[in-house]
């Protein structure tokens, strides 16, 4: 009897030694796999900052930190990105140690359907930079830039309805959503053009801006409505395109505050 409890304990003891050599040699074979590779897209695009942060008037992206200038009157040069998503925008700096260090400041997701993009970049809240987020970036289709010279096209990136009235032209702005304003031959042959643009406050219509408009065919302007996140409203800017010869000079505007 003692015999086989000692060969019951031999077996026993062998099983579980096979067992921990089994556990040594197939662990580093699971922690060897190969891990599945990120998701990556491929897009171009122009980019234009609506808002001056000092110290990040470069800023870096791509695995290579491929270095991008912030524009703040017209677009930037078209630009490729081939990455992982999302798409993160870096700032550098000198570590105490004199290195230069990478950091993040922003990041946006571009929806797969777009190969053609435009960044709008916005300065982030107080409060909200502190987290190291100093950008908030608004991606565009770059399509909607095309369109006929003396057109306006409006992009309303704010959660209002907006309304514009040129000369006698009425184009309704519903909020996420854009419209484009095509002169008449009329207007064109009338020049400039008095402008009201108006944003919806609950029931009331509240005056964003007031200005006049050349109506040259020569260029195009893209009008982007959008909730500045410093200045706590909403803000309109216009980015003018050549279409032909040299744009007229810059139109005066001015805002009820």
């Amino acid at each position: 009897m003692d015999e086989g409890i000692s060969t019951m304990k031999q077996r026993i003891g062998r099983n579980i030694i096979a067992y921990i050599c089994a556990i040594f040699i197939i662990s580093p074979l699971l922690r060897s796999q190969p891990k599945e590779p990120e998701e990556k897209q491929k897009y171009s695009f122009k980019a234009i900052s609506f808002s001056r942060i000092p110290g990040l008037e470069e800023i870096y992206f791509g695995e290579d930190k491929d270095m991008l200038r912030l524009p703040s009157r017209n677009f930037s040069r078209e630009m490729k990105y081939e990455g992982t998503i999302p798409t993160i925008f870096y700032g550098k700096k000198l570590n105490p140690e004199g290195i230069e260090e990478f950091y993040p400041v922003a990041s946006t997701v571009v929806p797969k359907s777009l190969k053609n993009v435009i960044f709008v970049f916005l300065a982030t809240s107080r409060k909200e930079a502190l987290t190291g987020r100093r950008f908030q970036v608004l991606h565009i289709d770059s399509d909607q830039a095309k369109f006929p010279g003396g057109g306006r096209h409006f992009l309303n990136l704010t959660g209002s309805d907006v309304s514009a009235t040129i000369g006698k032209q009425n184009v309704l702005i519903p909020a996420r959503s854009s419209n484009t304003f095509l002169p008449d031959a009329k207007s064109v042959s009338d020049g400039r053009l008095p402008v009201q643009i108006h944003a919806k406050q609950g029931t009331d219509w509240r005056l964003l801006s007031s200005t006049r408009w050349s109506m040259d065919t020569r260029v195009n302007t893209l009008i982007f409505i959008f909730e500045d996140p410093v200045r706590k409203r909403i803000s309109l800017r216009g980015i003018t395109n050549r279409i032909g010869a040299p744009p007229p000079p810059e139109e005066e505007e001015t805002e009820e505050e």
